[in-house]
C-alpha cells in the first residue's frame, strides 16, 4: 500500500460513472472513496458498496493507514490505498469520535436518539415522503397524512427561544422542521421541505417542489454542523434547470 496525498486533482481523476448500456465493466468510469474516519470506516464501505452496485468499473478506496486492511478485506473489489495519518492531537489529525454503541444495554431511553439503519433503506424512506407516501407502487401513507406530517404546529405564542432547533425560518411539525420562508435561515432551502438530523451527525431533508430526497450519512457527531450545511449549499448549487 502506498501512501498519497488526495487534492482536488486526484479526485477529478475518478468522476462519478455513468455505465453505458452495453458497455464492459472496464468502460463505466472510477470511483474514489474517501475514508474519513479511522475509528468508524463503516461509512466508506456504504459508499463504495453503493458505488460498485451503481456499475463503477474500478473503486479506489483512500483511508487512514491504521484501517485500510481492514478495508481491503471488506472490499475485495476495491484498491485500497493507505494515507498517512497525523499524530494524535495533532492539527491535521481528526477528533476523537465518540458513538453509542447498539451491542450494549440502554440505561436512558430517550426518544429523540437510537435508531439504527441502513443508507439505502433511509433513503427508500425519504422517497416514499416524497412521494405522498407511496412507494414502489404501494400506499404507505396518505397523503393528507403526509401533507399534516409536513406542516407547521408552532404557533406565534409559543417562545422558540435562542436554542429554537429548527433554525431561523423553519417552524416544527410531527417529526421535521418545516422551511416557512425562503430567507432567514443560514442555509438554501424551499417553502415547504422539511427535514431532520441524526446524533452522529445524519441528515436528510425533501423538497417536494425540487423533487429533491438528499440523504447524508456520516459519523462525525463534532462536525455535524459544518457538514450538513455544506452538503445542503453544494446540492442546491447543483440546480442548473
Amino acid at each position: 500500500m502506498t501512501a498519497v496525498a488526495v487534492d482536488a486533482g486526484l479526485l477529478r481523476r475518478w468522476p462519478i460513472p455513468h455505465p453505458p448500456a452495453d458497455g464492459d465493466k472496464e468502460e463505466r468510469g472510477r470511483v474514489l472513496v474517501i475514508a474519513g474516519s479511522r475509528e468508524l470506516p463503516g461509512a466508506a464501505i456504504l459508499a463504495a458498496e453503493a458505488a460498485l452496485r451503481a456499475g463503477a468499473g474500478k473503486l479506489v478506496v483512500a483511508s487512514g493507514a491504521s484501517v485500510a486492511a481492514g478495508l481491503a478485506i471488506a472490499l475485495p473489489e476495491a484498491r485500497v490505498v493507505a494515507l498517512a495519518e497525523g499524530k494524535a492531537g495533532g492539527d491535521k489529525d481528526w477528533d476523537p469520535v465518540v458513538m453509542l454503541d447498539p451491542r450494549k444495554k440502554a440505561t436512558l431511553f430517550a426518544g429523540g436518539h437510537g435508531l439504527y439503519s441502513t443508507a439505502g433503506d433511509y433513503l427508500r424512506f425519504a422517497q416514499m415522503l416524497v412521494n405522498g407516501g407511496q412507494l414502489d407502487g404501494v400506499r404507505i401513507l396518505s397523503r393528507k397524512t403526509v401533507h399534516y406530517m409536513a406542516s407547521n404546529h408552532v404557533t406565534p405564542e409559543i417562545s422558540k427561544g435562542p436554542n429554537w432547533l429548527p433554525g431561523p425560518g423553519y417552524g416544527f411539525g410531527l417529526g421535521f422542521g418545516v422551511r416557512l420562508e425562503t430567507g432567514m435561515s443560514e442555509w438554501m432551502g424551499t417553502p415547504g421541505e422539511f427535514y431532520w438530523g441524526g446524533y452522529a451527525g445524519t441528515a436528510f431533508w425533501v423538497d417536494p417542489r425540487e423533487k429533491l430526497v438528499p440523504v447524508l450519512m456520516m459519523q462525525a457527531p463534532g462536525k455535524r454542523a459544518h457538514y450538513r450545511t455544506l452538503f445542503r449549499d453544494m446540492v442546491y448549487q447543483s440546480l442548473v434547470d
